[in-house]
């Protein structure tokens, strides 16, 4: 049964604030709170109640002190911010619910102190410090657990999840002369989690980076990433369900060494022509993950050309190209691999466009832009052979032409006219009775053009 969902909700900001400031120092306490209310009650169908649970009222305080003190060439800053979440509404009633009314309270706590000095004309250090803590204290309440289709008679409790993060950077650069400049830096991130697969993770991080600007117009930065991921011990069975093989590892928690480098460069070879160049590459290896990803790679490219013909006239075009390459070990019989994927993705984006502007007394200025995107992703599977998968691959097209005129200072029209023809293929969809015995939801797959003509009118407030 589809219905009309009714809304009539409002939520109402308070912000206070107090600004204190001396000669070397200045300092700013503040509140902020958020107060929702819903003026939606449960909906119902007239043979069955409480079809639909509406979103409960709900607020958030929160207050912070922050702060910044000058030290000759150096400065030192901080913040903190304590905050509360209140969610306490009533509970729709059904079998094997034991609370009446949910008490959601989550407490936050942010910290935030830097330091920024300059120890010669030259050289730079920065330095910050980052902890954050979100602690759960909502109900807690032992429910009856389904599994398999069977009531099993177990109860378990919900838990509370809670997230704690501290993060260091300490980050320095150093100017040779007027055409390099290095810079480099440290950074540390440690992540405690309640419930969860892996209690604990960090990630250590080195980078550096160089700045040339000896070539004629021309701006280089070339740099470097290195970061490794370990932490406690992962937990699959036990914080999981035991229908999850043991040896799985989430790619997002599981330990992994990246390497990474990136090259930018901006050109300027006449005083009409922009080019800018982006190139980067990058290579993820989870060498202890034996069932999950195991290895990532991802590089690309962005060119961007921007052109100044006259006063009135500017052109631009972009091209873009990214592919990933991934690799995925499965277990089919519950135990060590026996099936391996290779994806391969790749991503195009072209665009040009161009702006006349200076028409009629400077009033009227005529654009278009011109869009063009493919992806797709190739997939082959290894399990005794090797056996591809079907293909998924979409494409976009879209042009937009328009006109803006200004009727005076604070009035204006534009008409734009936007077409877009888009495709997809996705070898999962699958039309209704195209395989026996199973009925699907037909073919989802995308075939369309689109045409939209608007006409704008605006005005300033003065």
């Amino acid at each position: 049964v589809n219905f009309a969902l009714p809304v009539d909700a409002n939520t109402e900001n308070l912000n206070a604030g107090l600004n204190i400031s001396g000669e070397n120092w200045l300092s700013e306490l503040a509140y902020h709170g958020s107060f929702y209310r819903n003026n939606i009650d449960n909906l119902s169908l007239p043979y069955l109640p409480d079809v639909y649970a509406a979103t409960p009222d709900n607020d958030a305080h929160q207050v912070s002190l922050s702060g910044q003190y000058m030290l000759g060439r150096g400065n030192v800053n901080g913040r903190v911010a304590a905050g509360r979440m209140l969610q306490d509404g009533d509970l729709i009633q059904v079998s094997g619910n034991p609370l009446q009314s949910w008490d959601g309270q989550v407490d936050t706590l942010d910290a935030r102190i830097g330091f920024s000095n300059m120890l010669s004309p030259r050289w730079r250090v920065n330095g910050q410090v980052d902890y954050s803590e979100r602690d759960n204290k909502s109900s807690v309440w032992e429910f009856a657990q389904l599994e398999f289709d069977n009531v099993s008679g177990a109860f378990k409790q919900n838990v509370p999840m809670d997230i704690e993060r501290l993060t260091y950077k300490l980050h320095s650069s150093y100017r040779f002369n007027s055409e390099y400049r290095l810079m480099g830096g440290y950074d540390r991130k440690e992540v405690e989690r309640s419930y969860l697969e892996r209690e604990q993770t960090h990630d250590d991080a080195f980078w550096a980076k160089l700045n040339i600007r000896s070539l004629a117009n021309t701006v280089i930065d070339f740099g470097g990433r290195y970061e490794n991921r370990s932490g406690s011990v992962y937990n699959a069975v036990e914080n999981t369900s035991i229908e999850e093989n043991p040896l799985l590892r989430k790619f997002y928690l599981a330990d992994r060494e990246r390497q990474a480098v990136d090259l930018k460069v901006n050109y300027v070879p006449l005083s009409w022509l922009t080019i800018d160049l982006n190139g980067y590459y990058a290579k993820d290896d989870y060498a202890k993950t034996i069932i999950g990803l195991t290895e990532s790679t991802d590089y690309g490219y962005d060119l961007q050309l921007g052109m100044q013909l006259s006063e009135q006239l500017h052109l631009y075009a972009s091209a873009s190209q990214q592919w990933i390459d991934s690799a995925i070990a499965g277990s089919q019989s519950f135990s060590s691999p026996d099936w391996y994927n290779d994806v391969a993705d790749e991503f195009i984006n072209l665009g040009a466009g161009f702006t006349y502007s200076g028409l009629f007394d400077d009033r009227l200025t005529l654009g278009g832009n011109y869009q063009f995107s493919n992806s797709a992703s190739d997939i082959l599977v290894t399990y005794n052979e090797v056996q591809p998968y079907g293909d998924y691959y979409s494409y976009n097209h879209s042009v937009e032409l328009y006109g803006r005129y200004a009727l005076s200072e604070r009035m204006g029209l534009k008409l734009s006219y936007q077409y877009e023809r888009y495709y997809d293929t996705d070898y999962s969809q699958s039309a209704v009775n195209s395989i026996p015995g199973l009925i699907t939801l037909g073919d989802l797959n995308h075939n369309y053009n689109a045409h939209l003509l608007m006409f704008t009118f605006s005005y300033l407030l003065p």
